[in-house]
């Protein structure tokens, strides 16, 4: 039974200025330490700006009921859970308020960023009519690439009966922003990750053509796990909150294993006679690196990894949130070619694929 993946709705916020954000966390350090953000620290080349759901990032003249505040304490766990469910709740809020019918028969939360339990969706889903069946799942804590395990969820649900089933995916990295951490890593992850939040819809090929949709047709899916490449990337509680680990091998267990696995994409889409130059690319940007890595190693033209690194200098790598709203701007381009080939990596090392069909009832 065929998926079709459509209705994508990001919850657009206003960026803040990668820059402005590098001079902040210097502001925070009292300028001690300027040498070591200027050496690390992404530079706005590669990412020109992020969105931030924490308050008080940015802001050189804090607020009292900030976040984070410059010349004050980290805040504690307690207080940034809190407002990261009220955040989220409101996202789930402001991605809801058009819904007319609310004929969802499955609700998929993803997130490796903020969870609790009541979730935000399951809050959201009991406001519902009454007549709504809605059930919730939650798929968290799998990293960048949960885009693609929340695809074939939702392709198992469709079988199974389902008409429509949503995904929506909430990030708030910046709610781990452990400022007082100056290793070269850490700087890093603060200014390459970004917040972001977005919804898009899995129905039936039924509910697609009967609503005159245009989309995505699931092609194939694909997943492996890298054997012995469990500590090279890792996603667990520290004394802050969660911290990601990240070694300097990934990159070349990646470029071993990514053109054999791009083929056997290939095949299980029955695409092996489409010119290889003809396919477009939504490559989760970990970051600039492991976009050129796998541009290289795959002898992809620039345009066909452009909307990938436009994602990542717009709005960072924003974990699983990232992919979704890379299919979109491939979804909103008229010149964008037939097929997407889509591919992520997390912990595992896990790498995760599939290919998608642009179309239209």
């Amino acid at each position: 039974m065929n998926s079709y993946i459509t209705n994508f709705i990001p919850h657009d916020v206003n960026p803040i200025l990668q820059k402005e954000t590098i001079k902040w966390l210097k502001a925070y350090h009292a300028h001690d330490f300027d040498e070591l953000f200027d050496r690390y620290s992404v530079s706005s080349e590669m990412i020109h700006s992020r969105v931030s759901y924490a308050s008080g990032v940015n802001n050189f003249t804090p607020k009292s009921d900030d976040l984070y505040r410059i010349g004050h304490a980290q805040p504690y766990m307690e207080h940034r859970a809190g407002e990261a469910q009220r955040t989220i709740q409101n996202i789930f809020d402001e991605l809801y308020s058009d819904e007319k019918d609310f004929q969802i028969d499955r609700l998929n939360h993803i997130s490796c960023s903020h969870y609790q339990s009541p979730s935000a969706a399951q809050i959201k889903v009991a406001s519902f009519p009454k007549e709504s069946k809605t059930i919730v799942n939650h798929l968290y804590h799998m990293g960048c690439y949960a885009a693609l395990p929340a695809l074939r969820n939702s392709q198992a649900m469709i079988a199974d009966g389902a008409q429509r089933v949503d995904n929506v995916h909430t990030e708030l990295c910046s709610f781990h922003l452990d400022r007082d951490d100056i290793s070269p890593e850490q700087i890093i992850m603060r200014t390459l990750f970004a917040d972001g939040a977005i919804k898009y819809s899995c129905v039936s090929e039924d509910h697609f053509k009967q609503h005159k949709l245009s989309g995505f047709k699931l092609l194939t899916l694909k997943e492996e796990i890298v054997p012995e490449t469990e500590k090279e990337m890792t996603w667990k509680l520290s004394r802050f909150g969660f911290a990601m680990t990240l070694s300097k091998k990934v990159p070349l267990y990646l470029a071993k294993k990514i053109e054999a696995f791009v083929e056997e994409l290939i095949q299980g889409a029955q695409l092996e006679q489409v010119p290889r130059e003809e396919l477009g690319f939504a490559i989760h940007p970990g970051g600039p690196k492991i976009v050129e890595l796998i541009q290289k190693v795959l002898k992809l033209s620039d345009g066909q990894v452009k909307h990938s690194l436009d994602m990542l200098y717009h709005r960072g790598n924003m974990s699983s949130a990232t992919l979704p709203h890379i299919w979109n701007t491939y979804l909103k381009d008229t010149k964008a070619p037939r097929y997407i080939v889509t591919v992520a990596f997390g912990p595992g090392l896990t790498i995760t694929g599939g290919i998608l069909e642009k179309c239209s009832a």
